[in-house]
């Protein structure tokens, strides 16, 4: 993973930024875990601003699974609808792009 985009995570508030030791960032493990979900997460269709939102969800809320998993069919749902539509745009052979 590229410096540069662990900087903008740090910016964006989805890890929180180390102390530099000896003019380098180390993480702990538990930051490097949360980058892995976050990568994971991606690859499910969740932007960053979504994944921070289900971080904040689960900071904040004494009901914080009921929570995510709301916000986790919500994604279902959407990634469902765009794969019909897909699948509708090749039934017609692209011919309505």
């Amino acid at each position: 993973m590229h410096v540069e985009t662990i900087r903008y995570y740090e910016r964006l508030g989805l890890i929180p930024r180390p102390e530099a030791r000896s003019g380098f960032r180390q993480y702990p493990q538990a930051t490097v875990e949360r980058i892995r979900s976050i990568k994971r997460a991606q690859d499910f269709g969740f932007s960053l601003r979504e994944i921070n939102e289900l971080y904040a969800i689960t900071a904040t809320s004494d009901s914080s699974r009921q929570a995510m998993c709301a916000k986790v069919e919500e994604k279902v749902r959407e990634i469902e609808t765009r794969i019909a539509a897909l699948v509708e745009l090749r039934a017609t052979n692209c011919k309505a792009w």
